[in-house]
This record gives C-alpha cells, structure tokens and sequence, in this order.
C-alpha cells in the first residue's frame, strides 16, 4: 500500500476549528475562540510539512525513523517541532511572508498565553475580548492565504 497524508482529514480539521473559533466569537465564548485559532494555525502548518513526506520513499522515511503501517499506509514516527519553529520554517521556506509570518506568532503568543503552563508560572490571561478573537481571525486569515497558496 502506497503511504500518505489524510489531507482531506487535515483540511476537515482546519476548518472545524476556524468555524469553532467564529462561532465562539458570535456567542462571546473567547477563551475557547483563541484555543481554536491556535489548533488551526498549528494543524495547517504541520500538515503542510506532513504533505512534504508524501513523495519519500519508504527507505528515506527509515532514515527518520518514520514507519509505514503496511495495512493502512499511515506514518508512523513524525515528531513535530514546536509551532514557533513551524512558523519560522514556513517563513524561511517562502510559505509565509513577512506579514503572515507576524500575523502567526501573534496568533501563536496568545494561544500561550492561554496554556496551563503558561499561568502555572504566573502570567495572568491576556484580554480575551470581541475585539482581539476578530484580530487574531484576521490573522488567521492571512496566514491561510498564503499557506495554501503554497500548495
């Protein structure tokens, strides 16, 4: 069986979580918006260097330690790097241009902002208001522009 990506299940997952962030944003649900935004940024830019993988043969995949389960074709193995390196690669790849490139990180900072991690160290949460989930959609926005017109 010829391995892949279920690019159909990332694109559905990328645009669940962008329709639950603009529905959180109708109903005032803004914490659960900015958590949304963040996932879709993070799905389409790993997905997007997943997608890469689909032209490896099964020896080069071996050589990162990345499997092919023979009965379903799905990797096995793919360790991703943080989303802050996944911006900046996707910046230095020409993906994302100086305007999406900032446009991610801001989507990226406020999404830790949010972490439990985050606020275990004492950072308290960041204005979760109408005003920053609409910017922070707009960025999105942005980035997908650019991102898919990569594809």
């Amino acid at each position: 069986m010829k391995h892949g990506i279920q690019w159909d299940t990332f694109l559905r997952l990328i645009n669940e979580y962008g329709t639950e962030a603009e529905r959180c944003l109708e109903c005032g649900l803004y914490l659960a918006g900015f958590a949304c935004v963040r996932a879709a940024l993070e799905t389409a830019l790993a997905s997007r260097y997943l997608s890469e993988l689909w032209g490896w043969s099964k020896d080069d995949l071996a050589k990162y330690r990345i499997k092919v389960n023979e009965g379903t074709g799905y990797l096995h193995g793919v360790d991703l790097p943080p989303l802050k390196e996944l911006i900046d690669q996707a910046g230095r790849d020409g993906l994302l241009g100086k305007k999406a490139t900032s446009a991610a990180h801001r989507i990226r900072e406020y999404g830790n902002r949010i972490h439990p991690a985050k606020l275990a160290e004492g950072l308290k949460l960041p204005q979760m208001g109408k005003r920053n989930l609409r910017a922070r959609l707009g960025d999105l926005e942005l980035v997908f522009d650019e991102l898919f017109r990569s594809l």
